[in-house]
């Protein structure tokens, strides 16, 4: 017998926190598969890689939401925050390349391809650099909003 009403999952998925909570998860996994790697078992290791990459890839969804469309608009709300309007132009061309650059290279994991061209793989340290460069550009991006509050 059902405990919850239907779609309604216990743990939010990744990409419906906030993108700082997000971030600290994906380095706990980072962890782990660094962890897995270092004991031989690489098996466990691509699956932890393939899934941090995943979770990263929502990440910068969510960080769009958050950072480049200012949460005026979101995923899962019918709400159009209009006074967030003010933060649109904070975002700059090299804010949007970044992003746009990020969102390519680990948008492969969330679409199919054709099995011949097969699926490159993120390794721990690209992730971790990838992870610390979003990381900087939140704290930036946070601070640049800050200042119109």
């Amino acid at each position: 017998m059902r405990d919850r009403p239907v779609g309604k999952t216990e743990i939010p998925p990744i990409g419906t926190k906030k993108v700082k909570s997000n971030i600290a998860k994906i380095e706990e996994d980072l962890r782990r598969a660094h962890n897995k790697e270092t004991k031989g078992d690489y098996q466990d290791y691509d699956s932890e890689m393939k899934g941090a990459s995943q979770d990263f890839r929502n990440t910068l969804e969510e960080l769009v939401e958050q950072y480049l469309l200012g949460g005026v608009v979101t995923r899962f709300s019918r709400e159009v925050k209009t006074k967030n309007l003010r933060y649109l132009k904070l975002v700059t061309e090299d804010d949007i390349n970044f992003i746009t650059s990020l969102m390519t290279k680990y948008s492969y994991l969330d679409h199919s391809s054709p099995e011949s061209a097969g699926t490159p793989k993120i390794e721990y340290d690209e992730l971790l650099v990838d992870l610390k460069r979003v990381q900087s550009w939140c704290k930036e991006m946070g601070h640049k909003q800050n200042t119109l509050e």
